[in-house]
């Protein structure tokens, strides 16, 4: 990771929009992070925020969702800030009609403060900063990135391991993928340290009995979407 924060103006910390896992260095993370675990105490006392009172936040989904979509509009409504949907645009917006999506955007940005967005087309988030003057956070791009469950993953790595320095990381999923379940004889014979997560929805890949097991985090690491996107809203829209 560089060292230099690519995302501080002066000794000011600022974010535009959020696109791509690539931007989030260090300095940018740890503010995040810090961020996150403000609002990870203002929803654990159950008392709500205003902070984001008076904005609007736009989902604007061509494809399907279920945690994104939701802890988003979650993320925006504990906040104190207003939610304007649109599911399946892809089928029920003017996208069906033809619609190009760069108008989409001039459109629907009229309408709210920040759109969040999940598309079919790898690049389209990129696509769609160049036309926005509100903040863009891409909730999916396809095949491309999705730098929100990127974050929340690591952030859920630092809270469960304790650190992000020194870790190995070994990518099998390819090579594993429908061959290797997790059950509670793996868990047993994992490191000390070690946690199952899993981006979810899973389907047969870990066994039900391994969910109330300490070290199984998939459910936390999905909570932990809900302090990430919390911050990233009250970045986005209220600076540092």
């Amino acid at each position: 990771m560089e060292n230099k924060s690519s995302n501080m103006v002066g000794n000011k910390f600022q974010l535009d929009d959020v696109i791509e896992s690539q931007k989030f260095d260090r300095d940018t993370l740890s503010a995040i992070f810090e961020v996150a675990r403000e609002m990870e105490k203002i929803e654990n006392k159950s008392i709500g925020s205003e902070i984001l009172k008076g904005y609007l936040m736009a989902t604007l989904f061509y494809e399907p969702s279920t945690r994104t979509r939701l802890s988003f509009e979650s993320a925006m409504k504990r906040s104190g800030g207003e939610v304007l949907t649109m599911e399946n645009a892809r089928e029920f917006s003017s996208a069906a009609k033809g619609e190009t999506l760069e108008d989409t955007i001039r459109t629907v940005e009229g309408y709210s403060d920040i759109i969040v967005m999940r598309h079919f087309e790898s690049g389209s988030a990129r696509r769609a900063t160049t036309t926005a003057s509100n903040p863009i956070i891409n909730a999916g791009d396809g095949p491309g990135q999705h730098p929100t469950q990127a974050l929340l993953d690591v952030y859920t790595i630092e809270r469960e391991i304790g650190k992000l320095d020194g870790i190995k990381r070994v990518d099998l999923y390819e090579e594993a993928r429908g061959k290797y379940i997790v059950d509670m004889s793996v868990l047993n014979a994992m490191r000390k340290h070690a946690v199952v997560m899993h981006h979810l929805p899973r389907l047969d890949e870990i066994t039900v009995d391994v969910d109330g097991h300490p070290r199984a985090a998939y459910f936390r690491q999905a909570k932990n979407g809900l302090y990430i996107r919390m911050a990233l809203l009250k970045l986005l829209l209220l600076d540092w």
